[in-house]
């Protein structure tokens, strides 16, 4: 059975006054399966990161109370985190991830637990940029982030080919606007 977020990428419809969708409800496209990947990879350093802090306190500390604590309570517990993080939590962060780009919005829906739905105006958006760090280089992703009067969203991270679809679409969106 092959996941949703394996699909590969639709253009949307680029007719104005495109419906938007009601509040909650899933977006056209998904992250790409290297999204999860990369969250995995971050949630494995981050708990790494996090047990090493936990062991320079033990060796600082030299006390059999530290000892219990970090030998049996903290380093445990950020593996069960860990664990739980890769097993569950990073999937359906996954899963509920999706987004919309038309002439007249960028539609993001996200949450694992309470569900956040982000509705950009096009015509609000100042700047449009793609990002790509070392790791989403690494697994062949990138972010596009969105710069509005009132702050900026991400979109991502979403495969290359996806990003630039929407940051050409949104620029030439934006440079109708404007020239019309």
């Amino acid at each position: 059975m092959q996941d949703a977020a394996d699909e590969p990428a639709r253009d949307e419809p680029a007719a104005a006054g495109a419906e938007l969708p009601p509040v909650g409800e899933a977006g056209a496209h998904r992250r790409p399966a290297a999204a999860l990947r990369l969250a995995n990879v971050m949630a494995v350093i981050g708990h790494a990161v996090l047990a090493a802090i936990a062991l320079v306190v033990l060796v600082i500390l030299r006390t059999e109370l530290a000892a219990w604590i970090v030998l049996a309570g903290v380093l445990p517990a950020l593996a069960l985190w860990m664990v739980l993080d890769l097993a569950v939590l990073n999937r359906w962060e996954q899963r509920f991830y999706s987004y919309t780009v038309t002439d007249d919005f960028v539609y993001v829906t996200s949450g694992r637990f309470f569900r956040t739905t982000r509705t950009v105006p096009t015509p609000h958006i100042l700047a449009v940029e793609t990002q790509q760090g070392p790791l989403q280089r690494a697994l062949d992703l990138m972010t596009v982030q969105l710069t509005t009067i009132a702050g900026q969203d991400e979109l991502g991270p979403i495969a290359p080919a996806d990003a630039e679809r929407v940051r050409d679409r949104v620029t030439r969106v934006l440079l109708e606007r404007s020239d019309g």
